[in-house]
């Protein structure tokens, strides 16, 4: 499931999510970054091999974990989905 998670340190992460003992595996991780225009997401760490497999987070690295808004999903989904869907207003 793709959650909306806050840490520790402030940052906020958008990611595929699965609670595992003691934390989190997370896949696909994006942060949400500050833009002239709103916010925008930036891969987590893009440095690293993170996104091609699972990160473990640990729990007392959390402070909660909520769904993103449905604005956030869509963009989150429209750059790290591996299927390509059309936009709705395409389907007749």
């Amino acid at each position: 499931m793709i959650k909306l998670i806050r840490l520790i340190s402030g940052e906020e992460v958008v990611a595929a999510v699965k609670e595992v003992d003691g934390g989190y595996n997370i896949s696909d991780p994006a942060l949400i970054v500050p833009t002239e225009k709103g916010i925008g997401l930036m891969d987590m760490m893009p440095y690293s091999s993170m996104g091609e497999s699972e990160t473990f987070i640990k729990e007392s690295a959390i402070v909660f974990i909520t769904e993103p808004v449905a604005g956030l999903l869509k963009k989150y989904k429209s750059l790290y989905s591996k299927i390509i869907t059309p936009d709705s207003s395409l389907i007749i």
